[in-house]
């Protein structure tokens, strides 16, 4: 008995050692493959796969992140989650997003993460907190060689919205994925600082993701689909607050014709958003899903203490249906959402198209329904081999503006030009953590035996920022500025004894870092840019209690 003990605490001490020495990366155990599977194996559990977390107790076996029961009975029940350590290592710039509370950065940066789970009849407390530490080296960011001129374009994305390419200011404790909640058997609300998913994406989501950290905020939702003669519906809706970073953007005190590029945002960051997600399976229509989420942020300050002051997401979707709009300065992002599976959950294809500006009426949108859109598609497809099942994923996010020249004024994605902090929490954007403008391709082959045994390769196509690559570079014709990264990735997941492994290695090369080429180039009109090599390697350990 000793002995074992010894075992395991020999074995608890190891990870902690690995898990803050070791070359990785990750967000809180990756679910991703969890979630494949119970997709599916569980074609006719009528979710839509469209929100999370979710919280059926069926789920349970399927979850790489269970609970050591410590008292269990029909009313009560207390429990432990295990611990969890997540360490990343990027060695010559930031890479990663869908990590909550990480940051873009240099170097090492480590996670760590428990708690507990307390239920009595109705009433549950779910306190789970996270520790960040941060090596938070130097690195390369829009070089001041530029002139002013590009400067100043720059500073259009900068002067909208609070999304530090490099932080100074980090916070080391968030409440984490928290919440206090009253149960009423499909329903619940509650307060939480959990993060939330809204859409079918797998790599990026429009409105809702676990890019940045969670916020505190209340809710009401369906825990599990609520069943009618009709199709199943659920819901989640959410109002909280959002804060800044207090990152300065480089350069501040940079001119161009005598007028300062920098202009202060407002001391007081604190913003209210207010969104609701909707969907619904229709039972005449095997396998399809349909849903809606919508989403307002304004500044405190700002919010009126009416019906529509405090739950804008009840109120008209264009902008003649409300009064005085514009005087009420704030932001709708409005996303629409479509999966269809086939052959009984062999394969499936997935959109999300979405708008980061309200049409006037019916008329606007028909006329120009792209108008500050993105969108995301993808496919899954299922093949069953020998000892495993072959996921392919191909999945293409889009959230810039068509190179097409545009009369009509178009924002950055989660800009706002009132609320110049922009959708973001704690300088992350809570949506496509791939961030404004920027476009992604991704295919993605994941080999699974079971969901805590796993292994995949991926390679990604990443367009950083394209929005501001069109308004600098292509008046000049420099379209040779492009920068792309190229990711080639393998990653892991299994489950030992006393804990559980998942693990990624990414190898990125990034061309025209920071849209940078090399002036001597002599290849023609084609010439070649500044490129660099990256190695992001991520691991997250779980000690089983």
């Amino acid at each position: 008995m000793m002995k074992n003990v010894q075992k395991r605490l020999f074995s608890f001490i190891f990870l902690c050692f690995v898990s803050l020495t070791s070359f990785a990366q990750s967000l809180t155990i990756n679910h991703e493959n969890e979630l494949l599977e119970f997709k599916k194996k569980n074609t006719d559990t009528h979710y839509s796969f469209m929100m999370y977390p979710l919280t059926d107790d069926s789920l349970d076996t399927y979850q790489s992140k269970p609970v050591k029961k410590i008292i269990y009975k029909k009313d009560f029940s207390f429990s432990i989650f295990n611990p969890e350590f997540v360490t990343r290592y990027n060695s010559k710039a930031p890479f990663g997003w869908n990590d909550g509370t990480m940051i873009p950065n240099r170097g090492f940066q480590n996670m760590t993460t428990t708690g507990f789970f307390l239920k009595k009849n109705f009433f549950s407390v779910q306190v789970k907190p996270e520790l960040l530490l941060v090596q938070n080296k130097p690195f390369l960011t829009f070089p001041e060689i530029y002139s002013d001129n590009l400067w100043a374009v720059r500073y259009n994305l900068f002067n909208q919205v609070d999304n530090p390419e490099h932080f100074t200011k980090v916070r080391k404790f968030y409440p984490g994925q928290s919440n206090i909640k009253l149960t009423f058997k499909k329903l619940s609300a509650g307060i939480s600082t959990e993060n939330r998913w809204w859409g079918p994406g797998r790599y990026n989501s429009i409105l809702m993701t676990n890019n940045a950290p969670g916020f505190l905020h209340i809710f009401l939702q369906t825990e599990r689909p609520i069943n009618t003669k009709i199709g199943s519906f659920e819901f989640q809706f959410i109002a909280g607050d959002i804060y800044g970073s207090g990152e300065l953007p480089p350069d501040t005190g940079r001119t161009i014709n005598n007028i300062r590029l920098y202009k202060a945002k407002p001391d007081n960051d604190k913003r209210y958003i207010n969104g609701l997600v909707l969907a619904y399976r229709p039972s005449f229509a095997k396998g399809l899903s349909l849903g809606i989420g919508r989403v307002f942020y304004l500044y405190k300050t700002d919010r009126l203490k009416t019906f529509d002051g405090y739950l804008p997401v009840f109120g008209g979707v264009f902008k003649n249906e409300t009064t005085n709009e514009d005087e009420k300065k704030r932001d709708q992002l409005l996303s629409v959402y479509l999966k269809q599976q086939f052959e009984n959950g062999k394969s499936d294809i997935y959109l999300e198209f979405a708008r980061n500006d309200h049409a006037w009426n019916l008329r606007d949108f028909i006329s120009d329904p792209f108008h500050s859109r993105a969108y995301i598609a993808g496919v899954n497809k299922y093949y069953k081999l020998p000892k495993r099942t072959l996921n392919i994923n191909i999945e293409i996010s889009e959230l810039s503006k068509s190179a097409k020249t545009n009369p009509r004024a178009t924002p950055y994605w989660y800009t706002h030009h009132q609320v110049v902090h922009g959708y973001t929490n704690y300088g992350q954007v809570l949506g496509a953590g791939i961030g404004p403008g920027s476009a992604m391709q991704s295919v993605t082959a994941d080999f699974i035996k079971s969901p805590t045994n796993n292994f995949g390769f991926y390679v990604y196509r990443i367009e950083r920022n394209k929005d501001f690559f069109y308004d600098a570079f292509l008046p000049t014709y420099e379209y040779y500025r492009k920068w792309v990264d190229m990711v080639l990735g393998f990653k892991i997941n299994k489950s030992f004894k006393y804990f559980n492994l998942c693990s990624n290695i990414n190898f990125i090369r990034s061309y025209n870092y920071e849209w940078q080429y090399n002036p001597t180039s002599q290849n023609g009109p084609l010439k070649d840019g500044v490129d660099i090599l990256n190695l992001s390697a991520n691991v997250s350990l779980q000690y089983k209690l």
